[in-house]
C-alpha cells in the first residue's frame, strides 16, 4: 500500500484517481485516520485514549463493540475533512450512469423514461448525463437501446464517469 499511495502522490498516470489530470486509472487511495494512542493516556491532538475493554478478550489486538465506535467515528471525520474525500463523501449517494429516472437501480423503467423524453418531450433526466448510457454526450433513443441490452441481453455496463 505505501507503494502505491506514494506513487499516486508522485503524479504518477497508472494510480491517477483525478478526472482533472487525465484517464482515472484508479481510486484515491490514503492511510486514513490516525488511530494509535498510548492506551488510557489521553492524545493531545483531540484526547482519544484506548481502554482494555475497547478490545476483543481473546487477543486484545482487534477492537470490541466500544474500538470498533472509536475507528468508525475517527474514520468519518476524516472523511468528512480530507480534501480529497469531503467532496464525494459529504456529496450523499452517487448517481449511476443510466438512471434516467433517478431510482438509484438500473432497470427497464430508466430506458422507458428516455423513450419517453427522447420521443413525447418527457422530463429530462437530472441531471442530464444520466441519461447517456452509451457516453455519445447526448441522450438519444440509442442510450434507451444500450439500457435494454444491458438489462436483457447482458449486454456492456453503462459508461463510467
Amino acid at each position: 500500500m505505501r507503494w502505491l499511495i506514494e506513487a499516486q502522490i508522485s503524479g504518477n498516470d497508472s494510480v491517477n484517481f483525478d478526472p482533472a489530470l487525465g484517464v482515472v486509472n484508479s481510486p484515491w487511495l490514503a492511510w486514513g485516520p490516525y488511530l494509535w494512542a498510548d492506551g488510557v493516556v489521553p492524545r493531545a491532538l483531540d484526547s482519544l485514549q484506548w481502554f482494555c475493554s475497547d478490545f476483543i478478550t481473546v487477543d486484545g489486538t482487534h477492537p470490541d463493540t466500544s474500538g470498533r465506535a472509536k475507528v468508525a467515528d475517527l474514520l468519518e471525520q476524516f472523511f468528512k475533512t480530507s480534501d480529497y474525500s469531503k467532496v464525494w463523501f459529504l456529496k450523499g449517494p452517487v448517481a449511476v450512469v443510466g438512471d434516467a429516472d433517478g431510482n438509484g437501480q438500473l432497470t427497464i423503467s430508466d430506458a422507458v423514461y428516455l423513450i419517453n423524453y427522447v420521443f413525447s418531450g418527457g422530463p429530462s433526466p437530472d441531471p442530464i448525463d444520466l441519461g447517456d448510457a452509451d457516453c455519445t454526450r447526448t441522450v438519444t433513443i440509442s442510450d434507451a437501446v444500450y439500457l435494454i441490452r444491458y438489462i436483457f441481453a447482458g449486454g456492456p455496463a453503462p459508461c463510467r464517469r
